[in-house]
């Protein structure tokens, strides 16, 4: 692993050097950038460490009430369920700079913003309810009927949760990268927060 990642890093230089005129590695340190960097960087940090907060705790919460045989078959499906998730929020990361270039031209970001918004959602929609279809046979295959008859009302929720928590991919994608990482914060702390009562209760 080790040496397969100095590899992708030697060719990742190779590669900018070639494509971008007079790139020379220099390892260099600004106040004013480094101060704008962790400012940026601290907020998206604590979006990314309350969302693994709150989707962390659910498993403390399985395995105090039914153990780690069901914890084991629990973890699974929302391991794949987050797979899934992180695949269908790479349709949309390339409207970061897009956004971020294109700062003055409102009316340009805010078409941009609908089409990508608007294709993200049918595409991922459209794969899910396939997913959903196809769940039974495919997991049966996969962990076994018997496993399966177990965890079909997890697979069934987990399939309800991801067709609304899509939604968020978009918005939050476009809220960092116009400059409202603060808000996008604000809002992942109230969505988590309604995650973790629902916990609870």
């Amino acid at each position: 692993t080790f040496f397969l990642g100095m590899l992708g890093v030697f060719v990742s230089y190779f590669a900018t050097k070639k494509l971008t005129k007079f790139y020379r590695f220099k390892f260099t340190l600004e106040r004013m950038a480094v101060k704008r960097e962790i400012k940026y960087a601290f907020v998206t940090w604590l979006q990314a460490i309350t969302i693994i907060f709150i989707f962390q705790g659910d498993k403390i919460l399985v395995t105090s009430k039914f153990g780690m045989v069901a914890l084991s078959s629990y973890v699974t499906i929302a391991m794949l369920f987050n797979h899934m998730h992180m695949a269908f929020g790479a349709l949309t990361p390339w409207l970061f700079p897009q956004v971020a270039k294109n700062q003055e031209k409102a009316e340009e970001v805010k078409g941009l913003y609908i089409s990508v918004r608007n294709s993200s959602i049918i595409m991922s929609t459209v794969i899910l309810a396939c997913f959903c279809l196809i769940s039974g046979p495919l997991i049966s295959f996969w962990l076994g009927e018997e496993m399966y008859s177990g965890i079909t009302e997890t697979v069934k929720w987990f399939c309800v949760f991801e067709f609304f928590f899509l939604l968020s991919i978009t918005p939050n994608f476009y809220l960092n990268a116009s400059g409202m990482e603060k808000f996008n914060l604000r809002m992942v702390l109230i969505y988590t927060g309604c995650n973790a009562i629902g916990l609870v209760l």
